[in-house]
């Protein structure tokens, strides 16, 4: 009756020639695909009834969509060549969703063809189209290749592939809001450990998955899931809790009809015979493999029929037949072997995994060139800004040390000059009172200078005492002794440290504190890293080894700080 109605709802939209509402058709159709294939099957073939009304690109439109519902319905596909046509149209006209599209019909062609190396190339191709980067790219599909790619590696047993491959697949689920896919896609990855032959992931993958389908409301599928979890059991020999799982499996999957199974699920009937088996109700056990015999449709099912037959035979000690079906087993065994031979995908695989890496590879070269012109910008704003930065700092400095260095002239110079007039005064006592009173107002005008430059806030506030001792005449002597490698003389020794008490007494006061008890060395070199000597040039200035020094360091360290080795040494002493 939907379908009836569908197809009258389309008729009424085609009497009308105008575009707008075929493409609201297509559209409808589209919508329908996932849930109502069929339906939307319909459509199209309602429309395909007036093609020759059409563009060419809603022609195509409307053969590619049409294509995807014939294969949602399963419906097998004998040739390529119609899907072909759509891949190579698409490849020069389409968006990346409908080129994505075209590629995965066309791998399923391959794929029904029997032509495995082929579909594994087009589904590689469909990932290739797809624009993740885009917010309309059709994760629902995508997540439908990479599953494809999966089932087809497991097919070919490739375990690491498929895993891969499956892991993409319910990761893109979950991007597409496809909760019940995803879960699917999730209790998929139990068939890479099939293939690795690891029953307990198998079982933790199982059970975890039962869980997800059960927490999301999906019973039925939640017992789709015990095929897998029963062959784990039988293969462990818990016969018992298989029959016991294969009883919910029945009651709770939907699958079964009068003790029937749907078509295509006939393998469970191995499970069935074996859980019989293991619990030795052998006659029972031999229905269902016999059931399975008569139903089989490959030769995987005649394969699995003849080994419960063997087994069954065995254990009831016949003899001739249990030769006979061991001779059956081994042939089907034989060419199941030969058709499972992954040579060819896997030489495949490697051919394609250039491929994808190539496209990757020019995304990222499209994204590179896209914002290359503003990156450029940015570097050249923050390089000018940089250079701004260093060169005001740099300004600065040369600035500071210049009046530090101003500084201490016109300071020597009033000492001088102070000197000399005492002299003069004293030398010319005799003299006239007029010259007498000449020299004692110089004098008092020096000692008014010198009292001023000392108690003025203004040219020692401004810099720091660091900067003023370190442009000490003693200081600079002693760096140009470093470059020499020259050491430190005694009388220099006695100035630096008189230095350090006139300039920076609370310095002095804090390794001299008894607490701390520092040797002369360890004040000597606490005062040189204070004025920011290396360790190599107070290697040099004390005449000491490397090791001598790095010991003291460490042991002024400890002493002041509290602190084991060296690190933070320099640091802490100029904090003082």
């Amino acid at each position: 009756m939907r379908t009836f109605i569908y197809i009258i709802f389309i008729c009424t939209i085609l009497s009308c020639s105008e575009s707008r509402e075929r493409r609201m058709a297509l559209q409808h159709a589209v919508a329908l695909m996932n849930d109502a294939p069929d339906s939307a099957l319909h459509i199209f073939d309602s429309l395909k009834e007036h093609e020759q009304q059409f563009g060419r690109h809603f022609r195509m439109q409307c053969s590619l969509h049409r294509t995807n519902a014939l294969n949602k319905l399963d419906t097998l596909f004998r040739s390529t060549e119609e899907a072909q046509q759509l891949a190579d149209y698409f490849d020069g006209h389409g968006t990346p969703n409908e080129k994505m599209l075209a590629h995965y019909l066309l791998g399923r062609a391959y794929y029904d063809m029997g032509e495995s190396p082929m579909a594994l190339k087009c589904f590689q191709d469909a990932v290739a189209m797809a624009d993740t980067t885009d917010a309309d790219c059709d994760y629902w599909q995508l997540s439908r290749v990479y599953g494809q790619m999966g089932y087809l590696f497991y097919e070919k047993r490739v375990p690491q592939y498929c895993l891969n491959a499956i892991k993409v697949a319910e990761q893109t689920a979950w991007k597409a809001k496809d909760t019940l896919n995803a879960i699917h896609f999730y209790s998929s990855r139990s068939l890479a450990y099939e293939l690795w032959n690891t029953t307990d992931s198998m079982l933790s993958i199982c059970h975890k998955s039962r869980d997800l389908y059960g927490k999301y409301g999906y019973n039925k599928e939640r017992a789709h899931v015990l095929p897998t979890i029963i062959k784990c059991c039988l293969d462990k020999g818990q016969y018992e809790e298989a029959y016991g799982y294969f009883k919910e499996f029945e009651q709770e999957s939907g699958l079964f009809h009068n003790g029937e199974i749907a078509d295509g699920l006939e393998y469970n009937y191995y499970f069935k015979g074996m859980c019989f088996y293991g619990l030795n109700q052998l006659d029972s056990a031999e229905i269902y493999f016999r059931k399975l015999l008569r139903h089989s449709v490959d030769i995987e099912m005649s394969e699995a029929a003849y080994r419960g037959m063997m087994y069954l035979y065995e254990k009831r000690n016949v003899p001739d037949s249990l030769v006979k079906y061991s001779k059956l087993f081994c042939d089907a065994n034989d060419t199941a072997s030969v058709q499972q031979s992954s040579s060819e995908i896997l030489r495949t695989q490697a051919l394609y995994d250039y491929m994808h890496y190539k496209h990757e590879a020019k995304v990222a070269k499209h994204k590179s060139e896209k914002y290359h012109q503003t990156i450029i910008y940015i570097c050249i704003t923050v390089s000018v800004f940089v250079i701004f930065i260093i060169r005001f700092i740099l300004r600065n400095k040369k600035k500071r040390e210049l009046a530090i260095k101003q500084q201490n002239e016109k300071y020597t110079a009033l000492y001088t000059e102070l000197d000399k007039a005492k002299e003069d005064y004293e030398l010319l006592q005799t003299d006239t009172n007029a010259y007498r009173k000449n020299q004692e107002e110089k004098i008092r005008r020096l000692h008014n200078a010198l009292s001023m430059y000392q108690e003025s806030p203004s040219p020692m506030e401004n810099w720091t005492i660091e900067h003023f001792l370190i442009e000490s005449p003693i200081v600079k002597q002693l760096r140009k002794k470093t470059s020499e490698h020259v050491k430190m003389t005694a009388p220099e020794h006695i100035c630096l440290v008189n230095l350090m008490r006139k300039h920076n007494s609370e310095f002095m006061s804090e390794i001299d504190n008894k607490n701390y008890m520092l040797t002369d060395n360890e004040k000597i070199v606490s005062i040189l890293v204070k004025l920011d000597f290396s360790p190599s040039d107070i290697t040099i200035l004390l005449d000491m080894t490397k090791q001598n020094i790095s010991n003291i360091r460490s042991s002024i360290n400890l002493k002041i700080f509290k602190s084991k080795g060296t690190k933070g040494l320099d640091s802490n002493i100029k904090k003082i």
